[in-house]
């Protein structure tokens, strides 16, 4: 019965970055299927037991807002990182919840700095930590 509840939250989550995608791109972004889809623009779905990530592609290449979500955590963990041409590039951001945890800025596929919403200042290694397969649901700005 857990899986199905986890089913329905990703399929939710899923249609809703679908719905963003489709905003930002000015049109309505498919599931990727072929490597032709990822030339002409869609959303990957890659799900994890307890975790699943949207990854939009377009000419081939990661353009978008990578949007992670850890359902072990709760509440739940996601990352949301911008790219382009498969670079992280911009502001990305780390919720717990529906709570702005930290914002990470990249530049050209670069760690630039990070800042927690309470004023501590993250290192490049703690932010690495935050990634999803490993946080053990600690929060970095503690």
């Amino acid at each position: 019965m857990k899986s199905l509840g986890l089913i329905k939250k990703a399929l939710v989550g899923s249609i809703a970055t679908l719905c963003i995608a489709s905003i930002a791109y000015g049109e309505e972004l498919k599931v990727c299927e072929t490597k032709q889809d990822k030339m002409s623009g869609c959303i990957e779905m890659i799900e994890g037991e307890e975790s699943y990530t949207n990854t939009p592609y377009k000419n081939g290449k990661l353009n978008g807002v990578v949007v992670e979500h850890d359902e072990n955590c709760q509440p739940i963990y996601v990352m949301k990182t911008p790219y382009v041409n498969d670079k992280k590039e911009g502001e990305a951001k780390f919720l717990i919840g529906d709570n702005l945890v930290a914002t990470i800025k990249y530049s050209n596929g670069k760690f630039v700095s990070a800042k927690c919403t309470n004023g501590k200042t993250l290192s490049q290694g703690a932010v690495e930590s935050i990634n999803m397969e490993y946080t053990g649901c600690e929060n970095v700005c503690e």
